[in-house]
């Protein structure tokens, strides 16, 4: 008990420190839906496929090495198969990271740097993003800091141990991303130095053991190298060309793009170059030295995993992108670090590093509203709105991201068809009934991922003969029902833009909107038969003065509800109950009308009002 007593009390700031890391990476974990990326990694580790299949799957399509799949394939395979299960394991590999970096910056100079680089780790947005997420970025981050650690170690004190490991935790690197392939290069060239500089009596033995990590590194390598020289022939990618900025780009963009942190950074970074300018040591004493020391390694660590691939990048194809760089991002939280720990005075250090953490947290929670924000893709509740109003199982066009929502299908027990091809093409065999597939009294068309919508167009010829009658829209996705106008009949009623009378608000023929500027308008007579309707109104608005606009529905000059619009166009659910067979007018009311001095104008955009009657069984 006393020895754990003492343990605590001797590292309690460092436990209190992956403490508050694994809380900032836990906190609202699943608040985001899974994005693209993810649901790859959801379906590529399912533990429901064969090893076999993931495996040749990775040979031949996915490009990136096998480790994480692998591991996360295990996980799943123990823990469940959920979107919480894969973050998690991404929360445990990030606060390891944070551990890591501590043990670097302690091996660089002592535990006061180590404490100093974890909690800059703790608080990076960039750490703490690529820890939410159910990707190999973080397993990146953690597996370049572990192998550097060992890459140090193996300098500074050579041993048979530490050149094991050093080449264990490299393979695990290298079988992670292949971005690691341009940080393994830069530790090559490394330990090419440190062999020429090394003292001559110890030179002999520090080259044995380069040899030995070497050549457990190219064994263990050996048996992926034949994919990743199929994959080295491609000469395409999705990324752009790389700017001659990139560099101070990416700098930023690992803390967010914070204008809060960027005088800071700029601050800490000239401390440290400033102090490594100041020193005068011989090539022997460079290992005694830690500021020249870390000097050679970091920025050795972030130049030349920079260069390399950028010059590979200009010859032959672009292959920079700052997520894939997050490998170097290790080297600029030390030298940040390290120019905390060179203030002279203890207490000016905890203030700049105070003001740092204060500033982190202040541009993450309030400015980035990151726990409170939708940011990525809302696939999930895309899917759950088809699923939940989807009794007909009607079949579902999904041209950009049918192979990913595949995840979601199985998930919720979804057996709806998917109909593949361009959407375009789809609604004109649907419209012709090219074939009894296409003979359909209802489908969806959802889109997500920045697929884009029909044309005008073919949305105008669509809307004449099929009703739009659910519709949902999420952030980056969005979901529609239409129904066959001879489905509906009497039980179904359908008001559109061209439901109103004429010379009320305006007529937006090309988007098949009414929109209302301000006051009332009034639909066309409608005969209704009596029983209980749902009401189901789709519409959008604008706001002023941080307030959007205000919609009253009534029928017959009695209202049945309202509520405030979004910007997006969501839908509204009320009920209302017909009495005997009548005729009805809907008004519709834009209630808080009003523009602001700055240019912003309360406004409504109504699609459509769908009536339903409650008996009627499926729809």
């Amino acid at each position: 008990m006393a020895d754990i007593r003492k343990y605590l009390v001797s590292n309690g700031a460092i436990i209190l420190v992956l403490f508050v890391a694994f809380v900032l990476r836990y906190w609202n974990l699943n608040y985001q839906s899974l994005w693209l990326d993810e649901v790859h990694t959801m379906i590529e580790s399912d533990p429901d496929t064969t090893w076999e299949y993931l495996y040749a799957y990775l040979k031949t399509i996915d490009v990136h090495p096998p480790l994480h799949y692998l591991m996360q394939k295990v996980v799943f395979i123990v823990f469940g198969h959920t979107a919480y299960v894969a973050r998690l394991f991404s929360v445990v590999a990030g606060t390891l990271g944070v551990a890591a970096i501590y043990f670097l910056g302690k091996e660089i100079l002592n535990k006061k740097l180590g404490i100093i680089v974890a909690v800059i780790t703790a608080v990076n947005y960039y750490a703490l993003y690529y820890s939410q997420e159910a990707r190999n970025y973080i397993f990146l981050f953690l597996f370049a800091t572990l192998s550097f650690l060992y890459l140090l170690r193996l300098i500074k004190r050579p041993t048979r141990k530490n050149s094991l490991l050093y080449a264990f935790l490299t393979l695990c690197l290298l079988y992670t991303h292949y971005y690691s392939l341009f940080l393994v290069a830069t530790q090559a060239i490394l330990a090419l130095v440190f062999i020429a500089i090394e003292k001559k009596e110890e030179r002999l033995k520090l080259f044995r053991l380069f040899l030995l990590s070497g050549l457990i590194i190219g064994i263990g390598y050996s048996f992926w190298l034949p994919v990743l020289l199929g994959k080295s022939g491609i000469n395409s990618f999705w990324i752009s060309s790389i700017p001659d900025s990139f560099m101070s780009t990416y700098l930023f963009t690992y803390f967010g793009n914070s204008n809060l942190l960027k005088p800071i950074i700029v601050l800490l970074l000239l401390i440290f170059f400033f102090n490594v300018a100041a020193q005068s040591e011989t090539k022997h004493n460079i290992k005694k030295n830690p500021l020249i020391l870390s000097f050679i390694i970091l920025v050795s660590w972030i130049f030349l995993s920079y260069f390399i691939p950028y010059l590979r990048s200009l010859i032959t194809v672009p292959m920079l992108f700052p997520r894939y760089t997050v490998g170097v991002l290790p080297a600029i939280l030390l030298i940040l670090a390290y120019g905390i720990y060179l203030f002279k005075s203890d207490l000016v250090k905890v203030i700049v590093l105070g003001v740092f953490v204060l500033l982190s947290l202040t541009d993450i929670i309030i400015v980035k509203e990151y726990y409170s924000k939708i940011t990525k893709t809302q696939f999930d509740k895309m899917m759950g709105f088809v699923n939940d109003e989807n009794p007909d199982n009607y079949p579902i066009i999904n041209e950009l991201t049918s192979w990913q929502t595949g995840f979601y299908f199985k998930s919720m027990n979804i057996t709806a068809d998917t109909l593949m091809g361009k959407k375009e093409a789809l609604v004109d065999s649907i419209l012709s009934k090219t074939s009894e597939k296409y003979d359909l009294d209802g489908f969806w068309i959802i889109r997500a991922h920045g697929d884009q919508d029909l044309s005008v167009e073919k949305r105008q010829k669509l809307e004449s003969n099929f009703t739009r009658f659910r519709e949902a829209h999420f952030y980056d996705a969005h979901a529609e029902l239409f129904v066959s106008k001879h489905l509906l009949g009497s039980d179904f009623i359908s008001i559109s833009y061209d439901g109103f009378h004429e010379n009320e608000g305006s007529i937006m023929e090309d988007e098949n909107l009414i929109a209302i500027w301000g006051g009332r308008i009034n639909s066309k007579p409608i005969d209704f038969k009596p029983g209980d309707y749902k009401v189901i109104v789709s519409a959008k608005g604008t706001s002023a003065d941080g307030e959007y606009a205000h919609l009253k529905i009534s029928i017959n000059d009695s209202m049945i509800g309202e509520y405030y619009l979004t910007g997006d166009f969501d839908e509204k659910v009320f009920k209302y109950k017909a009495g005997l067979d009548s005729m009805i007018v809907v008004s519709v009311e834009l209630d808080n009308d009003y523009a602001s001095d700055s240019g912003e104008d309360r406004n409504v955009y109504l699609r459509n009002i769908v009536f339903k009657r409650i008996e009627k069984e499926g729809l």
